[in-house]
């Protein structure tokens, strides 16, 4: 059975949501006569997901495990909000928005004993997309939580790059040999002190993840620094803006050709590698958790920008 789309088109933008956790999987925008789509197709070559939302994890748990209330559980990459059903849906076509709201579950349980309320909201405004996603602590106890999104882009051109936008000099955390955090952290060398050249060898070893950004620009470096950048048929620019983001995660597929960046705000980290033998994490104070006390809510808001 194929499942449900709910599709918002404001006459600038048009994008296109699956049902199973609330994932757009496209991303379009009006071009004269022509639509341009902006965002990955999901093809399984290089990577099959479009734009998943990381909950109650971002990245990967040591050993695929940790503990919550005493006791030991599994649970995969990104956690598995990106799996989930929603128990409703209210999509709103006179205003563009569309929102999908999700609950714990028997399910979710086996890897997260905690109750929780999430709704994953999207809105057309304009040239942007604005997508909210709010955690609501529906238990008796704290619930601890990552959250984090994690879209693909569309390389516009060869020569494409990042611009960031930053409250101090981006610093890199550091990924150990295992793929985890290494507790260590470096400056981030920007080209003009703003960008980044995109080459798929800069993910050889995994993400790069930033500090102190507060939004980054997919653009296309042989049109932006050309004469020709004034021609109508300019690759679109996308900005996206996350101010409650605490790090920016930059991937591609390593060792490949991929035609596609995603640009990843967190709330959250991976875990730190330590010795064989360590217990996995707890859940109530591995780094970069948060905490969401009984009845309270968290927003987690992202701005999609097209230029």
């Amino acid at each position: 059975m194929t499942e449900k789309q709910y599709v918002l088109d404001n006459g600038i933008l048009r994008a296109v949501f699956r049902q199973t956790g609330g994932e757009p999987i496209s991303l379009s925008v009006h071009d004269r006569e022509n639509v341009m789509e902006l965002l990955w197709n999901g093809d399984g070559k290089y990577w099959g997901e479009h734009a998943p939302l990381l909950f109650p994890t971002v990245g990967r748990l040591r050993g695929g495990s940790w503990i919550c209330r005493e006791r030991e559980f599994r649970l995969g990459i990104h956690g598995f909000a990106r799996f989930l059903s929603p128990e409703h849906i209210e999509n709103d076509k006179e205003n563009h928005s569309v929102s999908f709201f999700f609950r714990d579950n028997p399910t979710t349980a086996e890897s997260y004993p905690f109750r929780f309320d999430l709704c994953r909201s999207f809105r057309l405004d304009g040239n942007q997309m604005i997508s909210r996603v709010t955690v609501k602590n529906t238990d008796s106890v704290i619930l601890p939580f990552s959250v984090g999104l994690h879209p693909g882009f569309i390389l516009p051109s060869d020569k494409s790059r990042l611009k960031l936008e930053y409250s101090e000099p981006p610093r890199r955390l550091l990924l150990s040999d295992n793929f985890f955090m290494s507790g260590e952290a470096e400056p981030y060398p920007l080209r003009d002190d703003r960008y980044i050249d995109i080459d798929n060898s800069l993910f050889d070893h995994d993400a790069i993840i930033l500090t102190n950004v507060t939004s980054v620009t997919l653009e296309s470096a042989e049109f932006a620094e050309s004469s020709s950048s004034q021609n109508k048929k300019t690759p679109h620019s996308v900005r996206i803006s996350c101010p409650d983001a605490a790090t920016f995660g930059f991937w591609q597929p390593a060792h490949t050709d991929a035609p596609f960046i995603c640009i990843e705000p967190w709330r959250g980290l991976p875990s730190f590698d330590a010795p064989d033998g360590t217990l996995p994490d707890n859940a109530m104070t591995r780094p970069g958790t948060n905490l969401l006390h009984p009845g309270d809510e968290f927003t987690f808001l992202c701005e999609t920008e097209i230029l």
